[in-house]
């Protein structure tokens, strides 16, 4: 069996590693293929010659935050492919470009309802300190984390959630009440901007049509579900998916047995003309996966048969040409 990763992060994104920690972690574990999948940010080329020096092998690799828009449907598609083509790095520099946008009006919407302590430079100095990354990898987990950061903060932020949770986890709470598109607070205090993230179709079109390249439906049991045991919404949708050209399902490390079995279900429903891809989602070396979305590096899900990864493995090895 073959030591494989498809699905991890690094500083490059919202990941806690370097990729060089990255590197060094799969040559420890003598993993032979690895996809650095940082969010709308392509695998650098340098990293990936690194992994080669050391006998892993990799590809170009992306995770991109994309959109179904019949289905008004924000999703994450883990792509891969031997070579991208320039033409997809001009979309993935649009979807920064707004999502730089997104955070200044975000920001300042914060401030001018509740307000809140904030400013550009201390924000920065907070991502790049505190959290070890590049202001231009930030999300909105990470604003609500900056605001708790600040003790003035704190009292009215527990003021505006006091009747939606008893948790002490305040932080989660204002990001998915307050700064989520379907939070009960987003309409007072999060913002909407045209949208801007590629279509599946876009994403297909760069991926699989330029490049022969796979593009994978990643953590259905994350995007589909509230409920982990939960697959009518994948169920109901997976043929609309398929009809674009979305051309793998990922089978995450954390999808329980009801999950896979779906999966492994919907593989055979569509002749195996679907390939499974298979990843930890990997945010924090050493993770214990309490979160039940994200592991370690290379922990492949204990539900899966090891022959299934095999066969699909070298077919997607032979799809991109590596």
């Amino acid at each position: 069996m073959r030591n494989i990763e498809m699905h991890c992060h690094s500083t490059r994104s919202d990941g806690k590693n370097t990729p060089e920690q990255v590197l060094r972690e799969a040559q420890k574990l003598g993993i032979d293929f690895l996809a650095l999948t940082d969010h709308d940010v392509i695998s650098p080329q340098d990293f990936q010659s690194d992994l080669r020096n050391i006998w892993i092998d990799t590809c170009d690799s992306v995770e991109i935050l994309a959109r179904n828009y019949e289905l008004w449907k924000s999703l994450h598609l883990v792509s891969y492919a031997q070579i991208f083509h320039n033409s997809l790095q001009e979309v993935l520099s649009q979807t920064d470009n707004a999502k730089k946008r997104l955070r200044r009006i975000q920001f300042q919407k914060i401030v001018d309802t509740l307000w809140l302590e904030w400013s550009e430079d201390d924000f920065s100095r907070y991502m790049t300190e505190k959290l070890k990354r590049d202001i231009s990898t930030s999300n909105k987990y990470d604003m609500a984390r900056y605001f708790w950061s600040k003790d003035e903060n704190k009292d009215i932020m527990r003021r505006i959630l006091w009747e939606y949770t008893v948790s002490e986890d305040i932080v989660t709470h204002f990001y998915e009440e307050c700064l989520k598109r379907w939070g009960r607070l987003f309409e007072q205090y999060g913002v909407e901007i045209e949208e801007y993230e590629p279509s599946v179709e876009q994403t297909v079109e760069e991926v699989v049509l330029k490049t022969w390249g796979v593009v994978s439906l990643a953590h259905p049991n994350v995007t589909f579900s509230d409920n982990k045991w939960w697959t009518p919404e994948f169920q109901r949708t997976i043929w609309d998916y398929v009809e674009k050209w979305v051309n793998a399902i990922e089978v995450n490390t954390q999808a329980s047995p009801e999950w896979v079995s779906e999966i492994l279900r919907t593989q055979k429903q569509f002749r195996w003309k679907v390939l499974l891809t298979f990843g930890s989602d990997c945010h924090q070396i050493g993770y214990d996966g309490r979160d039940r979305k994200h592991a370690s590096i290379w922990e492949l899900n204990p539900y899966i048969d090891t022959g299934i990864v095999e066969r699909n493995f070298w077919e997607f090895k032979e799809r991109i040409w590596v």
